[in-house]
């Protein structure tokens, strides 16, 4: 996570598009959050 942070702020710096797009990101962790609930109802 660390690693993806100091990317992305290195991006924001220098003016360059990160590698994942916001809304991948978003989906990314859409799909992180239901699958440590259905791990833990389960």
């Amino acid at each position: 996570l660390l690693e993806e942070i100091g990317h992305f702020i290195s991006c924001i710096r220098e003016g360059r598009e990160p590698l994942v797009s916001g809304v991948a990101g978003r989906r990314a962790l859409a799909t992180a959050i239901e699958i440590t609930r259905l791990l833990t109802t389960h």
